[in-house]
Parts: structure tokens; sequence; C-alpha cells
């Protein structure tokens, strides 16, 4: 089955998840092993001139210097920040919601829909999280990202930025692979990755990918205060299987929304619904008011039909409309016959050869 055909049958059906275990640790190394390794001293160096990359920054509401500061949203592969979060609830109740603390929203466009090479698009990130910085009220900037834009954009980008890093004030991950999806296994075999090509970003985020395997080094562990939240029903991450799932993160806060503690195994949302998931808010916002550490102890089930602070509020329609730009835009996403070679900065810092 192709890679289209096989998402378009996902977005009409849940998936059965596999049973194999992933503990949060394989991939995740000791800050012993790490003890040898050349550390970086440095940022790495943009390939992307900055003022493409502050074009590509949006305050849809502008920065009106909130209480709370400013919080970047990042989107995944296939979409543009706009789709993802124009009609989302971290655009429309986040910035005035009564049980937070006042924030302003900004999103940053991913080049070519976060299709093409995952390390270009870390840079937007990077950047994004540098600009804004001076520009909130706090002096950081507190990132929330999907997908991709959770699994590998954003954790890349505070590896090998470090000053990016030391003003992302806390990092909140909604269905993030950071250890991969086998979505890329299954259908970009090596066989149909040599013959026929397959999408650049979705070898990249393929379990087992020189990308993966390099992310993993060092950002196979939270590296600010952050929080991963997932649904056990994603139908484009997987496997998502309790307690050890592609998106838990050593030493980070994670909460699947089937938890007992949260909703429970009735609660049917799947990857994109991640964007508008009412629980999957309630946690969100429990994070960014708590130093970014969501927790399963103070959430309020109201979280699991409604956004608590709104009631009538109903934007499921945004993740279905996402999800069909995703499809769609992956048919003529860039492609290569071979994984991109990564940066030489990843090797100089000791996490690749693959360079």
């Amino acid at each position: 089955m192709s890679f289209l055909a096989f998402l378009i049958f996902s977005a009409v059906t849940v998936l059965s998840l596999p049973l194999e275990p992933r503990q949060d640790n394989t991939t995740a190394m000791s800050a012993d092993s790490l003890a040898g390794r050349p550390r970086q001293q440095a940022d790495a160096p943009y390939d992307v001139s900055t003022s493409t990359m502050q074009a590509a920054i949006t305050c849809p509401k502008g920065i009106q210097h909130k209480r709370g500061g400013i919080v970047l949203l990042v989107h995944g592969t296939g979409s543009t920040g706009e789709e993802s979060w124009q009609n989302s609830p971290y655009n429309e109740l986040l910035p005035t919601d009564p049980l937070g603390a006042g924030y302003d929203i900004c999103w940053v466009d991913l080049p070519q829909r976060a299709l093409g090479d995952v390390q270009t698009s870390a840079e937007y990130v990077a950047y994004s999280i540098n600009t804004l910085a001076p520009q909130s009220s706090t002096g950081k900037v507190a990132v929330l990202a999907h997908s991709q834009g959770a699994g590998l954009n954003v954790q890349w980008a505070l590896d090998f930025w470090p000053s990016a890093r030391s003003v992302t004030s806390m990092y909140i991950a909604l269905a993030g692979d950071f250890h991969g999806t086998e979505l890329g296994n299954d259908d970009c075999t090596p066989t149909q990755l040599a013959n026929q090509g397959c999408v650049i970003a979705v070898v990249q985020q393929s379990v087992g990918s020189h990308y993966i395997n390099a992310q993993n080094v060092r950002g196979g562990s939270a590296l600010v205060p952050t929080s991963s939240i997932y649904t056990l029903y994603d139908d484009f991450v997987f496997p998502e299987t309790a307690g050890s799932a592609v998106s838990v993160l050593s030493g980070a806060s994670n909460i699947y929304l089937q938890q007992n503690n949260i909703c429970g195994s009735g609660h049917q949302a799947n990857h994109w619904a991640m964007i508008t998931d009412t629980a999957a808010y309630g946690l969100a916002l429990d994070a960014l008011t708590h130093g970014g550490t969501a927790s399963a102890s103070r959430f309020q089930s109201i979280y699991c039909n409604e956004y608590a602070s709104n009631h009538n509020l109903n934007l499921s329609q945004t993740s279905v409309a996402a999800e069909q730009a995703c499809l769609s835009s992956l048919v003529t996403g860039p492609m290569t016959f071979s994984e991109p070679k990564l940066r030489s900065y990843v090797c100089q810092q000791g996490q690749s050869t693959y360079c």
C-alpha cells in the first residue's frame, strides 16, 4: 500500500497498535555515557538566511506583552502554522483563558510544509525562539508543538542551538515522534527508497533513521522542562502503547489521554485531533501554569469533553481540515532516494558519523 493510500485509510479508521515494548530509555544515553563526548560550545550555523526565517514567524494578535509571555506554536508534517493553529484552542482560547496567565501567541511556518529536510525546519524553530524571547514579557519563550514539530524539530533545535535552549522556559509536545514512527518504515522500505524515492521528512522520521539516532544521543532526554502528551489511538505516530510509546521522552512528564486518571480508554483522539483535543489542551494549560510539567493529579475531568473555560467552543473541524491538507501536500512533497546526510556540526559534536 502506498504511503498516501495508507494515510487516507488512517483518516477514517483507528489502527490497531503494535504491542512490541519500547522503553523510554532505549535510545537515550546516560550522562556518564556522554562524559567523553565533545561538548558544543557555540550554536550550530544557520544555512537559511535570517530574513527568510524572520518572514516565517506570525503573531496573529500581535505581541501585547501578556503576563505569561510568548508561546511559540510549531506545526507538523504536511501542514502550515495557519492550518494547524489559527482555529485551534491555542490561538482562540489560550491568550485570554481565565485559568491561565495570559499569553501572546506566535507560530512559525516551516519550509516546504515540513516535508523537506528536517534539519532545515529545526533552524526555523531555533531562530524563532531566539528572535521572540527578547519580545516576551518573561524574557523566554514557551514552545508547544505537534507531530514532527514536537518529536524532531524542537528537540533538535534545543540540542544544537544552546542559545535557544537557554531562553526556552518549557516545552510541550503533542503526539511527538521522539523515537520515530513505524509508519515511515512500513511504507518507505529500503527498496522503495532506492528505486522510487520517498518524501524526505518521512525518511528522517522513520524508526532507526540517522536523524533519529543522532538526535537521541543527547536529545533522547528532556533538555528543558518538558511535557509529552500523546494518544494511544494515534494513526500517524506509532506504536503508542501504554508505558512504552514513541512519544515517551526520558526526563519529561509523559501523559497519555487514555490513562484511567485522565479520560480513560473511551477517549478516541487520533493524531490530528491532538491540535484541538480538549483533554490535550487541559494538560497543556496545566503545564504552562506549572513550569512546564503537566500533572495527572491536577487534571480536571471536565476537559475530557469540553474546554473548561468555554463550554460552547467547538473546533473539531480544524483538525479534520489540517489532516486533509497534509494528505494533499504529500502527493507533491520533495523526494529523495537516500536519507540526507547530517550537517557537519552533528558529527563535530560526536552525535553521528553520517555527515
